[in-house]
């Protein structure tokens, strides 16, 4: 039998109002096993490392085509309210996470986190904003 790939956005589940709601991962898990044509999916969105470094090679052409210089991972950031696939997908990728907390996650949720000892690793985010002006003044602390 011929084999067919299978590309998904994402694998992960979604909260909404703090309950898990079907999403793509609901597809991804009931769609993969269901047939032999059917190979292990990729995930090409969040946190995929496949998502961040098209993104990357994207924006670097780009700005090569500006006139600017070639861009490195850590020349870029992900702003996101997701600490697992937004925050943790960009920092494996070797971008800068920042957090903002306007979605996902607020200000109690990564109070909590940071209680509990759940900011460790790639999830630990390289700033944190609540408003599009505290996002930019993380962005340029986290430049270093």
């Amino acid at each position: 039998a011929d084999i067919a790939d299978f590309v998904a956005a994402m694998a992960t589940g979604i909260q909404e109002r703090g309950k898990a709601v079907p999403g793509e991962k609901t597809m991804v898990d009931a769609w993969a096993p269901a047939a032999d044509a059917i190979r292990a999916a990729t995930v090409a969105g969040k946190p995929s490392q496949v998502v961040f470094r098209e993104a990357i090679r994207e924006l670097t052409a780009d700005v090569q085509r500006a006139g600017g210089r070639r861009l490195r991972a850590t020349d870029v950031a992900i702003v996101g309210d997701d600490r697992d696939s937004d925050v943790a997908g960009g920092r494996r990728a070797g971008l800068r996470g920042i957090l903002v907390l306007t979605g996902k996650t607020n200000r109690a949720d990564l109070d909590a986190a940071r209680a509990a000892g759940r900011l460790r690793g790639p999830g630990r985010p390289d700033g944190v904003g609540a408003s599009l002006f505290e996002v930019v003044a993380a962005l340029l602390e986290s430049r270093g």
